[in-house]
């Protein structure tokens, strides 16, 4: 008897995950115990198994696998494709990269990190690109996110795209503004057998145009989303909520509900040295954000828990469902804190800048302070995702934190909150990638935690029957 893996299942491995089953339909992995990779490596449609399935443990695991359509039983010999058969790379798994393949925008956003539309960087060009992408190959990067800037500006977009499916990369996000997105654009994703989330932003009804400095922006948005839903592509949308659009948040997530939105995530507006210029007196401190998303949180669920819903530092709500997660509650209190990594997005993401730059996410690129880690053009990916300060950083836990940061270490929440965002901790008063997340800090010493749970809960017993 044989057994052969099925498409679209691959092997693969990396430092510190080194037995992987990898699904090439949504390019994502998930490790796999011993018992269960040696049965996987003997799938290869060529190999007699009989003598192997006489092991209770593996016949066991056989039946799973067949069950879940992860293999199939074959009475002749069927070698499996070579893509299928075990590779391992020689650097850290990092399963998707976020990356601005532009800094230039034809909007004139309040808050942009980029200075877009001008953009502070130049672009790299498309061989720059494809070299980019290769080494993203050559390190086992499954999925890319394509963001700018606006991504959309760029004439070579679809050689970039083309390049990324050559290499078995699939492109699941683009972040745009809406502007550029067409029928043609759409049916050309369709064509190579796309379909990305399109990741906009939102900025309330009417308010849209004043946040993104652009007359018409508004309605381009609404145009967009009105494709996307037509042509069947997933939309997630992004509210920077401030003092001039906190008043129609009810109604904005309302429409964007009816109008076919997969989720909507609401955030406060980043503190960058742009937004700070042009607020106009609409910027919010952290207490004015959160007390305008407790104020909104009974809406919620008296309009019939319409969409999955983040409340950024706050809570996050699903569609449909009673059930919600405090976000500031990370984890339990108890030592299991220690071993917890400073950021769960780290690890899975990273983000590589329109200059070649990799740090740990976009809001970072507002900071002076990015000593260390690595521009990938001349380091090189499969470097920064070895024995790096990249990889040393995003690898360290809340103990390592502890040991740099005393103030965190003697705090009563430090093993609930996890110290926070290091984003907001690099960005925020002290400039230092360790230093406490002064945010969560007001949100835990205040009582708003305790608050977000009580006006969710409240909520809930008040209007779902």
């Amino acid at each position: 008897m044989f057994a052969a893996l099925n498409k679209p299942y691959v092997l693969r491995g990396w430092k510190h995950k080194t037995c992987a089953l990898v699904n090439l339909k949504d390019c994502t992995s998930k490790a796999v115990d011993r018992t269960g990779f040696e049965l996987l490596l003997l799938c290869d449609g060529e190999t007699e198994l009989d003598g192997y399935l006489r092991q209770h443990a593996m016949k066991a695991r056989m039946d799973e696998y067949v069950k879940k359509g992860i293999i199939r039983i074959c009475e002749h010999a069927e070698p499996i494709h070579r893509l299928q058969q075990y590779r391992k790379y020689d650097n850290c798994l990092m399963e998707s990269i976020q990356w601005s393949v532009t800094g230039r925008c034809n909007y004139k956003c309040r808050h942009c990190y980029m200075d877009a539309p001008d953009a502070c960087t130049e672009d790299l060009i498309t061989k720059q690109c494809f070299s980019i992408i290769d080494q993203m190959a050559e390190c086992g990067v499954m999925r890319v996110s394509l963001t700018g800037g606006e991504p959309l500006i760029r004439r070579d977009l679809m050689q970039i795209i083309d390049h990324l499916n050559e290499k078995r990369i699939l492109t699941d996000i683009i972040y745009t503004n809406g502007w550029l997105v067409t029928d043609e654009l759409l049916d050309a994703l369709e064509q190579r057998g796309l379909k990305p989330t399109f990741n906009m932003s939102y900025d309330g009804l009417g308010c849209h145009d004043w946040m993104r400095g652009v007359s018409g922006a508004e309605n381009a948005v609404r145009d967009a989303i009105r494709r996307c839903v037509s042509h069947g592509f997933p939309i997630n949308i992004s509210v920077c909520l401030h003092k001039g659009n906190q008043a129609v948040l009810r109604d904005t997530v309302s429409y964007l509900a009816s109008a076919g939105v997969n989720s909507i995530k609401i955030s406060g507006v980043d503190r960058t040295a742009l937004w700070r210029k042009n607020a106009e007196d609409n910027d919010m401190d952290i207490r004015e954000y959160m007390d305008a998303v407790l104020a909104y949180i009974p809406y919620f669920f008296m309009d019939g828990m319409p969409v999955d819903l983040m409340l950024c530092s706050a809570v996050q709500l699903y569609k449909g469902k009673t059930e919600y997660d405090c976000i500031p509650c990370r984890c339990d209190g108890t030592d299991k804190a220690d071993k917890v990594h400073l950021c769960g997005a780290f690890r899975s993401e990273g983000y590589i800048a329109p200059d070649g730059r990799m740090v740990p996410c976009m809001p970072m690129l507002d900071s002076d302070q990015l000593d260390g880690f690595p521009n990938i053009l001349e380091t090189g990916l499969k470097a920064a995702l070895s024995d790096s300060f990249y990889m040393d950083y995003i690898s360290s836990r809340i103990s390592d934190l502890m040991e740099h940061n005393a103030e965190c270490r003697d705090c009563p929440y430090v093993r609930k909150c996890c110290a926070g965002c290091r984003a907001n901790a690099l960005l925020g008063p002290d400039h230092d990638l360790w230093a406490p997340d002064r945010n969560l800090c007001i949100l835990w010493k205040e009582g708003y935690v305790d608050r977000i749970m009580q006006v969710t809960e409240q909520a809930i017993r008040d209007y779902v029957k």
